[in-house]
């Protein structure tokens, strides 16, 4: 009987555990075809669990993480993550509004459901309340994502602190789920994001607690999954990390990059891609443009906050 397997990978780093992940799917995920005229052919999948324990750790992103693993793509996905993209979503009561659907952080911050912040409740309550287990963010909202074609792949973020042992920072536990993620093009890139998002609940709870937290992610995804069009790419990737670490006897370095690294090319290609991001919200923005160029730089200077403070000791 053909059933999609259960994959458990661990990793101190986010690509260690990443392209643990990625070398497990390869070998043990379901090869099979969907009954779907736009995906046919082969494809791979599995129900995933990647514990990261110290996302903080170096190296900090992998070679091949896809599309939005580096520099200006990178960014771009950060800043959407924090909230720079969420006047792209349409007023749902227009029937003639044509355009986004959702964005992650729309859904987290001004959730549907009573325009709720979830994210401010996040912060909140790991600051009040760190041992309680109902810190839970949703994305999923039944009125419009059991009709709409396009939903979210994100499910929901669960936070929850534990006390360390003498001596040790207390851990704030991050998990959060997916009903759908592609391996090729997108996981790696929400492993990041969602990192940024974590960091700057962390940052908050920090601050009102006086006390330094570690981290742990736990990234799960119930179809952690290869489509047919990607699948000669993910194959080609995955016999290229095992060349690299049967073959070449090469260390993870060779095939990742430092924190440090990855800070420089965004700060490179930070002002175009805030300008051209700009450009793209002025073509249905009715607001004040200048006031949301602001918003949107201020939005860059957490990310690159979070990123120096959670930054590994030297």
């Amino acid at each position: 009987m053909a059933r999609i397997p259960i994959i458990h990978v661990e990793g101190q780093s986010m690509p260690e555990a990443w392209e643990n992940a990625y070398l497990a799917l390869a070998d043990r995920g379901l090869v099979y075809k969907r009954d779907d005229p736009d995906d046919s052919g082969d494809q791979v999948d599995s129900r995933v669990l990647i514990d990261v324990q110290n996302p903080d750790s170096d190296p900090f992103s992998h070679r091949k993480g896809g599309t939005n693993a580096n520099e200006g793509p990178l960014y771009d996905y950060l800043l959407e993550m924090m909230g720079a993209r969420d006047s792209w979503v349409k007023n749902h009561d227009d029937p003639e509004d044509k355009r986004w659907e959702y964005m992650y952080h729309e859904r987290l911050a001004m959730h549907p459901a009573g325009k709720i912040d979830q994210i401010e409740f996040a912060k909140q309550r790991v600051a009040e309340r760190p041992f309680s287990r109902r810190t839970n963010l949703i994305t999923w909202y039944p009125g419009r994502d059991t009709v709409n074609r396009h939903t979210p792949c994100l499910q929901r973020i669960w936070f929850h602190v534990t006390p360390g042992l003498t001596g040790e920072n207390d851990t704030m536990e991050m998990h959060y789920e997916f009903r759908s993620n592609n391996v090729v093009n997108a996981s790696f890139g929400n492993m990041l994001g969602l990192y940024v998002v974590g960091c700057d609940v962390r940052d908050v709870a920090e601050t009102q607690r006086g006390k330094p937290l570690d981290m742990r992610l736990i990234h799960s995804a119930n179809s952690f999954h290869v489509n047919a069009h990607d699948y000669k790419t993910f194959l080609a990737i995955a016999a290229h990390i095992r060349r690299s670490i049967t073959e070449k006897q090469e260390g993870l370095d060779y095939r990742t990059f430092s924190r440090e690294d990855i800070v420089d090319g965004l700060k490179g290609s930070r002002q175009k891609v805030e300008d051209a991001l700009l450009v793209q919200t002025a073509k249905t923005y009715s607001g004040d443009l200048d006031a949301e160029r602001q918003r949107v730089h201020a939005i860059g200077d957490r990310i690159f906050y979070l990123l120096d403070k959670y930054a590994p000791k030297q």
